[in-house]
């Protein structure tokens, strides 16, 4: 629970979330053409 808290680990996960769903959503615009 301390790691969820830190935030430092908060920002690296919410970065690491935000790269993978951009990353989805950048696949899924191309597959479109």
């Amino acid at each position: 629970m301390s790691k969820v808290q830190d935030p430092l680990y908060g920002s690296h996960f919410i970065e690491s979330n935000t790269e993978a769903l951009c990353s989805r959503l950048w696949n899924n615009w191309v597959n479109r053409f």
